[in-house]
């Protein structure tokens, strides 16, 4: 897998400032999945990461805040089990299709 493949991210952060606390999550809105308040799941380019991380980095305080940032193999990432109303696709029936 080269830099230019995308690849699988889960980012969790926890600020302690509303105002900060929603500029990340319109950061990460904007590339991922909002599993949580403050858990989000990307599949990104490590490019787009890297942007990601510099516009997080430039909006909180380092003091008093804390993003993680966890890169997930393919391999593992198939691995994953979900449950509950983010767990998969929903089908045109309404229902959900575990993934």
């Amino acid at each position: 897998m080269t830099d230019s493949e995308p690849k699988h991210y889960v980012i969790i952060y926890d600020i302690s400032d509303s105002r900060r606390l929603s500029r990340v999550a319109r950061i990460l809105e904007d590339s991922g999945i909002r599993y949580q308040k403050s858990v989000f799941e990307l599949y990104i380019k490590l490019g787009q990461l890297l942007k990601i991380k510099q516009d997080i980095q430039a909006v909180i305080d380092a003091e008093e805040d804390s993003v993680i940032v966890i890169p997930v193999c393919e391999k593992d990432w198939q691995k994953q089990v979900k449950y509950g109303s983010n767990a998969g696709i929903k089908e045109d029936d309404g229902t959900f299709k575990l993934l």
